[in-house]
């Protein structure tokens, strides 16, 4: 739980594994489905292929993207790019209602909400497209402003990420708290002087444990 003696006013949530569960093994199935195999969540996450990070950063196109798949994972099966973009995106599931309910609590309390999230376009388009069909209003209406890596060219855990947020949102970092489920990640915060905080979702840990505790 926020410890008030820390006078937190703002909160920066990352989005997978926080907000929005999200399951790599379900983007290798599909993948697999399609001819593509080899594929491993090791490559996805943490990003030890560079066209991963190159996505997130929004230095290669969606195409480029697919294409490097397939250079990295040969087939000889035909893909149209409409089944490399599912099979892409199948890792995204539903968004829980409880979690949103939370950010609602949070900005009744007051707090300024803020997204921080290491993606890229073809995900982003899809969740948020799936949280509006899901609740019938747009997902970033809840934050006070949503920064995301491709569309900033930068990533975390690079200091200059957090940087940027905080210089945008004229945040005081000794009044701000960063959540994350992947502890890497909060380094580059702490050296801005942001407080952080490792929410562990390997363990079963969510965010309305860390709230309602």
């Amino acid at each position: 739980m926020i410890n008030n003696e820390n006078n937190i006013k703002n909160i920066i949530f990352d989005l997978g594994g926080v907000l929005l569960d999200i399951d790599m093994n379900r983007s290798i199935a599909a993948f697999n489905k399609l001819g593509i195999n080899g594929f491993s969540a090791e490559d996805i996450h943490p990003n030890t292929k560079s066209f991963f990070i190159d996505l997130e950063k929004g230095s290669i196109s969606t195409y480029q993207f697919f294409e490097s798949i397939l250079l990295e994972y040969p087939t000889k099966e035909l893909i149209s790019q409409k089944d490399l973009y599912e099979a892409w995106a199948a890792l995204l599931l539903p968004f829980k209602e409880e979690r949103i309910k939370i950010l609602k609590d949070l900005k009744e309390q007051n707090y300024k909400i803020y997204l921080l999230s290491n993606t890229n376009y073809p995900h982003r388009i899809r969740f948020l497209n799936n949280f509006a069909r899901q609740f019938g209003y747009d997902m970033e209406t809840l934050f006070e402003k949503c920064y995301y890596s491709d569309d900033l060219g930068m990533r975390k855990p690079d200091a200059d990420i957090y940087t940027y947020v905080l210089n945008d949102s004229k945040l005081n970092p000794a009044e701000t708290i960063f959540i994350d489920d992947n502890a890497c990640n909060l380094e580059g915060a702490k050296v801005c002087g942001i407080n952080t905080y490792h929410l562990k979702a390997t363990n079963g840990e969510t965010i309305m444990d860390y709230f309602k505790s």
